[in-house]
């Protein structure tokens, strides 16, 4: 669609958008003789609303200050279809903007865009929507000009010479099988780089006679300090160009489970209340063993290729860093491993697995690459770890203390949870460090509209606070509301409402609280610390401050 309506990549989204809207309504499926929405929705969906993608159009020029002699409509591209509502969605070329409007005129004889670059040669450069900036007109109603940023990246689209390349890779390499033995990928004299493939190469020499696809290869290189800021070793590792592949053609299945963070709080409530002692262990570079399923080749590593064969390839055994397929083939290796030492997967957790014996139970917990496990009795764990360590090589930690940004303190009252180092972690972070703290996570009465005056924020760097503070939540519900009410942002368009449909079916029934005695509110609303703290023992939850747990050791001690 992008090409033959010669449209600029950066509405590709767009395009996906409107291909899934016109298959949905014009595709007919072979078994009912029905299009998709046709069965969704029991009618016919109406075809006459269809335009063609990229065609020229004229949307209304809505603005408030419109004069008499202004154009009443702007000039526009036609990307897609409104989702929720009848409409078209248009790329206005005036305001450089996408609107959502049913008051527009097609023309769809006329060419509007320019043409995408398809050859060998030097491509043109196109301008992005963002890099175009229009001067002010003056008093005077002279014609606007338009300034270019020279140094903004051109977009260009040449598909022949990335085809030709791929062909004179695969005419490189040699035709005849020739085996080489395996070269230890060892650091070179002076090199400060440690390489972490020197102890155990999975790779094999391959030709060129079924081979579809090469990735690519390049090093990534890290300096890792200690906890007080000094150099602690120089580290270098191989990964693979993991965006040139395909699904279905370069891999199947990319997907690996990982444990959510409500997963690592019921482990972390089972040990406590079964009184285990929660261990901890990393594998090192996990994804190295993982086993590919698919038949997966490499170009040979810069500063390591073979002088006698420098046009060979090789084909990997186990997977490499950044390859698509990397994490579900580590995780299916992990799995099979587990399994086939007599543990049983949770049919709810896929990331939990057991293991029974006749009066002991042994519990691991799997996050990528960190693994949490905790039994009934100690001896278990000792055998477990050595069951890890003689399969992988592993780096234990002792103790769980710190898990996924959540500092975990065992005592004799139980195991309590903070994110204090978090906290402060991104503190540093958006320089607010040096503010100071207040008694509740929002003012009350408090409501966030939009400033016209004010300075334009960072869209990015407010996304991050705010997903920041999402985690944060993890320990600390009591600021849900508080970062909801900074996210609030509609995103999705939603068409059906769940807690609504429940109401109806009688799955949900509502009673009438009154507002003194209303709950839920400490979730759903900013309130000051008095009514806080009335509302708090009264949901059976208890502030875990430093002076409670005082007060809770003395009563036991009496």
């Amino acid at each position: 669609m992008l090409i033959f309506s010669k449209a600029l990549m950066f509405l590709w989204a767009e395009a996906v958008a409107t291909t899934c809207y016109t298959q949905n309504r014009s595709l007919i499926h072979t078994r009912h003789h029905k299009t998709p929405y046709e069965m969704v929705h029991n009618k016919k969906p109406d075809l006459i609303f269809f335009r063609v993608f990229g065609a020229l159009c004229y949307p209304t020029n809505d603005s408030k200050d419109l004069r008499k002699l202004k154009p009443t409509a702007d000039i526009g591209i036609f990307v897609g279809y409104a989702p929720s509502r009848k409409g078209y969605r248009i790329y206005n070329k005036r305001t450089r903007r996408i609107i959502e409007t049913i008051h527009v005129q097609f023309d769809e004889l006329t060419e509007q865009m320019a043409p995408v670059h398809i050859g060998i040669g030097p491509a043109p450069n196109f301008l992005m929507p963002g890099q175009i900036i229009q001067a002010p007109v003056n008093s005077a109603d002279t014609p606007s000009s338009t300034t270019i940023d020279q140094e903004a990246p051109s977009l260009s689209i040449s598909p022949p010479s990335l085809a030709l390349q791929s062909h004179s890779l695969h005419q490189n390499v040699a035709a005849e099988p020739h085996y080489m033995e395996d070269h230890p990928v060892a650091p070179v004299g002076n090199n400060p780089f440690v390489n972490v493939f020197a102890s155990e190469p999975h790779s094999e020499d391959s030709s060129s006679e079924d081979i579809s696809s090469t990735e690519s290869t390049y090093w990534i290189y890290k300096v890792k300090l200690d906890e007080y800021g000094d150099v602690l070793k120089n580290k270098a590792r191989l990964v693979a160009k993991g965006y040139r592949q395909e699904e279905g053609t370069d891999f199947e299945e990319s997907f690996a489970p990982v444990a959510c963070i409500k997963a690592i709080h019921i482990f972390i409530a089972n040990a406590a209340n079964k009184n285990m002692t929660i261990y901890q262990m990393d594998v090192k570079t996990a994804f190295l063993n993982g086993e590919l399923k698919e038949e997966v080749y490499v170009s040979q590593p810069e500063g390591f290729v073979d002088p006698d064969h420098p046009i060979h390839i090789y084909r990997l055994k186990k997977a490499l860093y950044r390859l698509k397929q990397a994490p579900r083939a580590w995780f299916d290796t992990l799995s099979r491993f587990r399994l086939d030492n007599k543990f049983s997967k949770c049919a709810v957790d896929p990331t939990l697995f057991t293991r029974k014996t006749s009066k002991h139970i042994l519990l691991v917990q799997i996050y990528v690459d960190d693994i949490i496990f905790a039994s009934t009795d100690p001896n278990t764990c000792d055998m477990f770890s050595n069951e890890m360590s003689s399969k992988f090589q592993m780096s234990m930690m002792g103790q769980m203390s710190f898990f996924l940004g959540l500092q975990v303190s065992p005592s004799p009252e139980g195991i309590f949870i903070n994110q204090s180092k978090f906290a402060l972690k991104i503190l540093k972070k958006f320089r607010m460090d040096l503010c100071d703290s207040v008694d509740t996570p929002m003012v009350d009465l408090l409501k966030l509209d939009e400033d016209p005056l004010g300075i334009p924020v960072d869209q990015t760097r407010f996304r991050s606070m705010v997903g920041s503070l999402m985690y944060l939540t993890a320990t600390r519900p009591d600021h849900v509301f508080a970062v909801c009410m900074c996210a609030r942002s509609k995103h999705i368009d939603i068409h059906h409402h769940f807690i609504q449909e429940q109401v109806e079916r009688g799955v949900v029934e509502l009673y009438f609280v009154m507002t003194n005695y209303q709950l839920a509110d400490i979730f759903i609303k900013a309130l000051p610390r008095q009514r806080f703290e009335f509302i708090l023992p009264r949901l059976g939850m208890k502030s875990m401050s430093p002076t409670t747990l005082k007060r809770l050791r003395e009563e036991e001690g009496e």
